[in-house]
């Protein structure tokens, strides 16, 4: 009966400690910024994190890639 108790408790902890990695793990956000009237794509956007200091600038084809830590 303790063995049992013992490895669902082990069970638990384990899934506990892949949500957490999963939960801190790195974020990518991509995307496109194009011009409102045209639809052409904008071609050294600045694109910022709201509340980080991260950020990127558009390319050729008007897209970006923000990787978040």
């Amino acid at each position: 009966m303790i063995e049992r108790n013992l490895k669902s408790c082990l069970a638990v902890l384990c899934c506990w400690m892949i949500a957490l990695g999963m939960a801190y793990g790195q974020r990518q956000i991509t995307g496109s910024v194009t011009d409102s009237e045209t639809g052409e794509p904008l071609i050294g956007a600045t694109v910022a994190a709201v509340g980080g200091p991260v950020g990127a600038v558009t390319g050729l084809d008007g897209r970006y890639s923000v990787r978040l830590d």
